[in-house]
């Protein structure tokens, strides 16, 4: 049996007990990152030095980050080369480059051998010298998978730990000696198997993807359990009506809220879930959870059941952020809309979210673990209408309930769209869904994003080094996996409609590519531009389609935000040929191409 298949290697028992750093690369404790030399006994490892310190010399508390078994399917893979260049790497314009075994980048599924397409770059915020060098897979990786990765021929030196192991230095410190075994039974054996010059590496490791029952343990339970306990009670605490006669889209306007189980150990920002001895999650009594229900005109003129579509909103924002369209869509097609806020990520977490970012990031945990409770709280939401209100007075007309308890759509919006791939994955409920000028994973959006640079301030007011701030991103990227569509790319097997905007400020296109792969979408026949990994159908056509639109703005090449000035962000959510698109695709299932020609209405 080939000898790098083993997870690890025995070492010489005088090493002593392993260090919190990596030598391998010295540009920071993490690099390369993600790595093998962090996992153990097949666990996440990280020690309390691994993981950035902050100007205060406090470190992060890795408990939430140890509990995986390995690292995301679609992180990416950092290196500091200052000298090196990206001279013949594959850019995100030309990701097939990537999958040649010519190319000087390569990333490797291990066992099989087979190239995983990917494109390069570096931080270019960072300061000069401390621009980490990234790998960014162009779809997801197999998850509990090793990948190998090859960096070579790109110019400059070796660090000085990989260039040891490369040369079989005789004398290495003891965390790059108990490594030795490990790179040449699992790294450079392998590598030579596939004909990869040992002598070219300019630096090569490996690290283990994490598993699927690992990544998504917490939130499945979460959702489980939560589901278990049935439609939850509800209470109306206001009712407005609309003048259907004055031109209204909406009717009957319903706040309320609903009681469910609560997962965390506190209803406030900034909690976290609740755990019991053996580290699972378990419930904590119960909470009142505010909803909004809005009922077209055209259902209560014409009372029939109408179909449900769940509302995602937008980034930190409130359950009633829903954009006008969606009022006249839902009009006038009779459908109900159906709102909560997203725990986790809505605006009553921004003060706890910001002291987070501006203290050590420990307590980062806290976002995606409230985000556990903010999927259960959209899926509750859904079989309180569509079980517990048929009967619901102010949702019957003449004897005819209001509610479809068989068609649930949703709809989501900027973080709408990057955490509802997730949710409509995750839920048993929804039948297809809409993700506007969306993306994934958050690792890719950040540093792109003009939404993340107040953020950015923070952590550079905290945290003196740019590679630890460029680090932080990946690792933040480990927690997020689950609650956003990254955790679960793998997992998607619902149609969706991807509607992005070229030059988007907020969410770059480049992510919804990367969502568009992760779901074997098409484009619609003609598009503004080809995508790599994506064929082009004409419609109609059913499965999952990528729409973009092209309004003459330039995305930038390096990894910053597109102007402000010019920002596309909101356009296709409120475009009528989007709408014509979304409609026709929650109706009937299929896509089409709404445009005369391209959709380049710029």
């Amino acid at each position: 049996m080939l000898t790098w298949l083993l997870l690890s290697c025995a070492t010489p028992d005088d090493l002593g007990p392993r260090g919190d750093c990596n030598p391998v690369d010295d540009g920071h404790c993490l690099l390369p990152f993600p790595s093998s030399f962090f996992l153990t006994d097949g666990q996440v490892s990280f020690g309390l030095e691994s993981l950035p310190v902050n100007r205060d010399d406090v470190p992060i508390d890795p408990t939430a980050w140890n509990r995986f078994d390995g690292f995301p399917v679609l992180g990416g893979a950092y290196a500091h080369l200052p000298d090196a260049s990206l001279n013949g790497t594959a850019s995100h314009q030309d990701i097939a480059t990537s999958m040649s075994w010519d190319s000087p980048t390569l990333l490797i599924h291990a066992e099989s051998g087979e190239l995983h397409p990917h494109f390069v770059e570096r931080e270019t915020q960072s300061e000069e010298g401390r621009q980490a060098l990234i790998l960014r897979p162009a779809r997801p990786m197999r998850h509990g998978s090793r990948y190998l990765v090859v960096i070579r021929d790109l110019g400059g030196s070796a660090p000085p730990g990989f260039a040891a192991l490369r040369d079989g230095a005789e004398e290495m410190e003891p965390d790059l000696a108990r490594q030795q075994d490990h790179y040449e039974d699992v790294v450079f054996s392998r590598l030579d198997e596939l004909g990869v010059d040992r002598s070219s590496l300019l630096l090569a490791w490996d690290f283990i993807t994490v598993t699927e029952e690992s990544s998504l343990h917490d939130i499945r339970s979460v959702r489980d359990q939560g589901l278990a306990t049935g439609a939850p009670a509800y209470v109306i605490d206001a009712v407005s009506e609309g003048d259907c006669e004055a031109g209204a889209t909406v009717g009957r306007h319903i706040e309320g809220h609903m009681t469910v189980p609560l997962f965390l150990d506190s209803w406030e920002p900034g909690s976290f879930l609740m755990r019991d001895e053996h580290d699972e999650p378990v419930q904590n009594g119960v909470a009142e959870v505010p909803f909004s229900l809005y009922v077209p005109c055209t259902l209560l003129e014409e009372p029939r059941a109408g179909a449900v579509v769940q509302s995602g909103h937008g980034v930190l924002g409130h359950r009633d952020d829903i954009p006008g369209s969606l009022f006249r869509m839902a009009d006038d097609q009779g459908w109900l809309i159906l709102a909560v806020s997203w725990t986790g990520m809505k605006q009553e977490d921004i003060s706890s979210i910001t002291l987070a970012m501006a203290n050590d990031l420990t307590g980062f945990a806290m976002v995606p673990e409230r985000l556990h409770q903010g999927h259960l709280e959209f899926m509750l939401a859904a079989r309180m209408l569509q079980q517990g209100m048929l009967d619901e007075p102010l949702l019957t007309v003449d004897g005819v309930s209001l509610v479809d308890p068989d068609a649930l759509y949703f709809y989501g919006v900027s973080q709408g769209g990057i955490l509802g791939g997730g949710h409509i994955a995750m839920s048993p409920d929804i039948d297809r869904g809409v993700l506007l000028v969306p993306g994934t994973p958050f690792s890719l959006i950040l540093t792109r994003s003009d939404n993340f640079q107040p953020f950015l301030r923070l952590l550079e007011a905290k945290y003196s080094d740019w590679m630890d701030i460029s680090l932080l991103v990946p690792v933040m990227q480990m927690l997020w996996d689950p609650a956003e569509s990254a955790g679960w790319s793998n997992s998607q097997d619902k149609d969706v409609l991807l509607q992005s905007a070229i030059g988007d400020a907020a969410v770059t296109p480049l992510a919804a590519q990367v969502m568009a792969r992760s779901y074997s979408a098409s484009l619609i026949d003609p598009p503004v531009r080809p995508v790599w990994g994506l064929d082009s159908l004409t419609g109609p056509f059913e499965g999952s389609a990528l729409v973009e639109f092209d309004y003459g703005v330039e995305d930038p090449f390096d990894a910053v935000p597109a102007s402000t000035d010019t920002n596309t962000h909101g356009r296709p959510p409120g475009s009528g040929e989007g709408q014509e698109q979304v409609v026709r695709f929650l109706v009937e299932g299929v896509h089409f191409n709404p445009c005369e020609g391209a959709c380049d209405p710029g």
